[in-house]
């Protein structure tokens, strides 16, 4: 076996013992029950054996699942992006958007909205992340609300914060209401930071 291709595999059981010394300490403070948890263990195996398998047979080795971030401007009117690990980092200038999905398991996600326009209806934007902070520049020209849950991890609205485990915020923008066309985001995180400004 190659340094390489070992290295995946590195971060995923360096990521898995994380995981299972923070569940100790959970369990130990009386937050969660371990013996609950057992079967999302299994899960989260079965969903790593599943990408692993599909990355070695697309890309023939695992030095190319990992350390990529995916940098672009969006000018279409939807949008669909993904990555298990590495960062996105995009700017959506559409000109008529009518919504979409962002997703990451292992990064960071950073959206520019403020140029963004909407000229049908009400167009919802949905942004996942499993481990990394979701950080968005707020739309300029359009009305917008933004709600957003987080397992672990501080949220910070404009001047709204919130701090701790199992937070939601929630935010409107002044002509939500009373707009037509106007954009709902959607955003749901399990460990990271949650930023609007």
């Amino acid at each position: 076996m190659t340094v390489q291709s070992g290295k995946p595999r590195g971060i995923f059981w360096g990521v898995v013992i994380i995981i299972i010394g923070f569940l100790f300490l959970f369990d130990e403070q009386g937050w969660i029950d371990i013996g609950d948890l057992w079967p999302l263990a299994i899960i989260a195996l079965g969903v790593w054996l599943i990408v692993r398998s599909r990355q070695q047979s697309v890309n023939g080795d695992w030095a190319k699942l990992g350390d990529k971030k995916k940098t672009f401007v969006s000018t279409k009117e939807y949008i669909n992006e993904s990555t298990t690990m590495g960062d996105i980092d995009v700017t959506i200038d559409s000109q008529d958007f009518k919504g979409g999905s962002l997703r990451t398991t292992f990064g960071d996600m950073k959206v520019d909205l403020s140029n963004l326009r909407i000229n049908s209806g009400e167009q919802t934007l949905r942004l996942n992340t499993t481990f990394g902070d979701i950080k968005i520049n707020a739309p300029k020209y359009v009305p917008y609300s933004i709600v957003a849950h987080n397992t672990a991890g501080d949220m910070k609205v404009f001047e709204d914060k919130k701090e701790g485990w199992q937070q939601s915020i929630a935010y409107q923008s002044e002509n939500y209401e009373t707009e037509t066309n106007r954009l709902k985001i959607i955003a749901g995180q399990v460990f990271g930071d949650f930023k609007v400004w």
